[in-house]
């Protein structure tokens, strides 16, 4: 009865102690039968500190904030416990994850790499590709810049969706419907052999996954003579990776 408001009751009936057990029974199962005494459920605790205590990207704040424990700094147990939340714990949790740069800024998929000369046939795009009639997902509402992004990840995958998936699997297909019922075109793509609004679509694709990988690697690199110099908009980048440069930069673009 007392454990009928519990999400999980079954739960209830393990202690503490008997999840630590598990850990370590598990743990030392993938350890040669010399060192297992060595290790036990708290050793994860003990390699994640040791390991965002060494990195060079994170404060020790950082550190105590993804442990959640808190000290001086020449604590080496670092005894006590403080309050985190997820954003504060977040750049520990890239440290141990392998990142090097643990405050990098994540940038969705956009439409903004294609500018403002292709809005109209974005918006057609949209509307053949999300009819609905919520009035937050219309024009000006509140999750509008939601139903963007989504628009723009679908776009940017297609090429890697057809070439995984095939051209009978049902989203490249809902894609490639929308496409063709928008009937989009870009002036600035040049003729093609193929149906237009199929050429004007894988390289849409081309682009947005483009700027997707391009913006990643402006971030991880922004500290390397190597990294790119993209701008909000930029449709010119797109040779630019590890060793290369852009060749422009461009600042129009269809904003969220």
């Amino acid at each position: 009865e007392d454990r009928k408001d519990f999400i999980f009751p079954y739960l209830s009936n393990h202690r503490k102690d008997h999840v630590a057990t598990k850990l370590t029974r598990n743990i030392r199962a993938h350890i040669p039968r010399e060192r297992r005494s060595k290790f036990t459920s708290k050793s994860l605790k003990k390699g994640l500190m040791t390991e965002n205590r060494i990195h060079h990207d994170l404060s020790i704040k950082e550190e105590y904030a993804r442990s959640g424990h808190t000290g001086s700094e020449t604590n080496a147990n670092a005894e006590g416990y403080i309050v985190a939340n997820p954003a504060l714990s977040h750049p520990g949790a890239m440290a141990v994850a392998g990142y090097s740069n643990c405050h990098m800024k994540a940038e969705p998929y956009r439409f903004d790499v294609l500018g403002t000369e292709v809005y109209g046939a974005v918006m057609r795009f949209l509307d053949a590709a999300f009819p609905n009639d919520v009035p937050e997902l219309q024009v000006g509402g509140e999750f509008y810049p939601l139903l963007l992004t989504i628009g723009a990840r679908l776009v940017g995958s297609y090429r890697a969706l057809m070439k995984d998936a095939g051209d009978d699997n049902g989203i490249v297909s809902k894609i490639r419907a929308a496409a063709q019922a928008a009937n989009i075109d870009d002036p600035s793509i040049p003729a093609a052999v193929g149906p237009r609004w199929h050429i004007v679509l894988m390289e849409w694709s081309r682009m947005i996954q483009a700027d997707f990988t391009g913006a990643m690697w402006f971030t991880l690199s922004k500290t390397s003579e190597r990294c790119c110099t993209i701008g909000v908009g930029c449709r010119r980048w797109r040779g630019c990776g590890p060793g290369g440069r852009t060749k422009g930069n461009g600042n129009s673009g269809i904003s969220i």
